[in-house]
């Protein structure tokens, strides 16, 4: 992929992936600066940036860079801004909606929520391991409100 994309440069510029965006970037980089005396085995589990570059967000990570370099379409690039733009408004959405942990706890009791007082948003509760569903549920109940965009928080 990056030989390819690298050798078809029009303008020499060089096609690079950082190696917080990839597997791909994370192996470019450990061959590069530290070498090899064995065959190279990269297990996931050791790649410090794991929880960043899972498969179901790749395109929110790479399409713009691909998009650069000519490797992705237009129409693909577009969708993955719409896709980006529609998470950002997700997250923005879900840091609005706040409630004391006490609020939070009564639907949850044997999940910890420290007692300190301090609202905790619905992206909290997310990092949290609750679902959308549940977060949804408790925010409809307690804010008695069934008008919540729905749509932009599954996006």
């Amino acid at each position: 992929l990056l030989a390819g994309t690298n050798a078809a440069s029009v303008d020499g510029e060089v096609f690079k992936i950082p190696r917080h965006s990839s597997y791909l970037g994370v192996l470019i980089d450990d061959l590069t600066s530290r070498g090899t005396s064995e065959p190279y085995r990269m297990f996931s589990s050791r790649v410090e940036y794991r929880l960043s570059i899972r498969s179901d967000n790749a395109d929110l990570r790479l399409t713009e860079l691909g998009s650069q370099f000519g490797v992705v379409s237009a129409e693909r690039s577009r969708a993955a801004s719409r896709r980006r733009a529609l998470a950002e408004r997700a997250m923005k959405a879900l840091d609005d909606i706040t409630l004391v942990p006490s609020r939070w706890q009564a639907y949850a009791p044997d999940l910890p929520i420290a007692k300190h007082g301090r609202h905790l948003s619905a992206s909290n509760m997310l990092a949290q391991g609750w679902g959308i569903d549940k977060i949804l549920h408790v925010v409809t109940e307690v804010l008695g409100t069934a008008d919540l965009n729905v749509q932009a928080l599954h996006a």
